[in-house]
Order: structure tokens, then sequence, then C-alpha cells
């Protein structure tokens, strides 16, 4: 009689685990409701065991900070690839932000969340300020309240519309995105009415 031994599981790096973890809660977040995204539900979908999870991550919440940090490196990149200049949420946008406002709701601070990407400070806001075609040369002042317009839009379209879809109509956001557009026109010569440069309080 042969003996017979156990089958191992090949041995897979710690990095790719960890990038395997991720797409896997990424393709979980597409697909399933969020409450149901758990290490059971992980491991199953990864096919690994779920104590792999957390020889990759401490914890749960830090295998989704992992996650949300990889949608937001993916905007960046669509973005910066020339899309969203309609001021529409891309796909993947979208899902990055509910999926940070359920984490918040669920107990994960903000500012552990905003640590992940700065708030999209450094690398978003670069590439959304040009979809408007505002540069350097505008004040950072005014940079900074576009962006804040700009954001709060397009958060507003992910969280909000679903649920007030009569003031979010379809016609009333294309209006909406022709007047951030003609606002960002009419820039140089508002930041001069309102006396906001870089010199000025």
């Amino acid at each position: 009689m042969e003996n017979s031994s156990p089958t191992r599981r090949k041995h897979v790096p710690t990095a790719l685990m960890r990038e395997k973890l991720i797409a896997t809660v990424v393709t979980l977040t597409q697909s399933i409701p969020y409450s149901e995204i758990n290490a059971r539900r992980i491991a199953e979908e990864a096919g690994v065991d779920p104590k792999t999870i957390f020889r990759c991550f401490p914890t749960l919440q830090d295998l989704y900070l992992a996650t949300l940090a990889d949608m937001h490196q993916r905007v960046v990149e669509l973005i910066a690839g020339g899309e969203g200049g309609d001021l529409r949420p891309v796909a993947m946008a979208e899902e990055m932000t509910r999926f940070a406002v359920w984490m918040n709701l669920t107990g994960v601070a903000s500012e552990q969340i905003n640590s992940v990407n700065n708030g999209g400070e450094t690398s978003l806001k670069p590439y959304s300020l040009a979809l408007l075609g505002i540069g350097d040369e505008t004040s950072t002042r005014a940079q900074a309240a576009v962006y804040c317009l700009m954001m709060s839009f397009l958060t507003a379209q992910v969280t909000v519309a679903p649920l007030q879809k009569s003031v979010f109509a379809p016609d009333v956001l294309n209006d909406a995105t022709a007047l951030l557009f003609a606002l960002s026109q009419q820039l140089p010569d508002v930041t001069k009415v309102l006396r906001w440069s870089d010199h000025s309080a």
C-alpha cells in the first residue's frame, strides 16, 4: 500500500495574495450587498482559507482600506486618461464613493478613510481641474473652491441622486454641468470680483 501525503496548497507570496484579496473585495462590491462582504465570503470567492486574510491584513478593516486605496488609484488613472470629462462619475468612482460612505457608516473613522488618498487632494485634484480647463494661473483659493463644487456635484450624483430623481433629473444634471463649465470659463473675472488672488486674504 502506497503512502499518500496530504495535498499542500501552493504558497503564494504575501504581496500577490494581498493583491488577490483586494481584487476579490472590489469584485464583491460590484456584485453583492456590502454587508455580506465578510471574511468567509471573501475567502470563498478568492479560493483561500479565511485565516489567509489575517496573515495579509491585521483586520478586515485594513483590507477594506487597502481596497479603497486601490479603487482610488484606478479612478486617478481613468481620469488622467480623459474619462469623466462630462462631470459624470466614472464607474469605479461610483463604487469607491459608495464603499467609502458605507465604511464610514459602519464605524470606520473619517480620518482613516481620508488618509487613504488625502481626500483626493494631491492626486485627483489636478486632473479634475484640468477637465474644466483650470490651470496653475488660477489662484489656489479659486482652485480649491471649484474643486469643492466638482466633488460635491459628483458625490451627490452617486449618493443622493438615486433617492431624489426629480431633483437630479437628467436635464437638470445637464444644466448643472453646463453651469460649472460656464463658471470655469468666467473664473478669471469672478476671482477678480471676489478679490481671490494668491496675495489676498
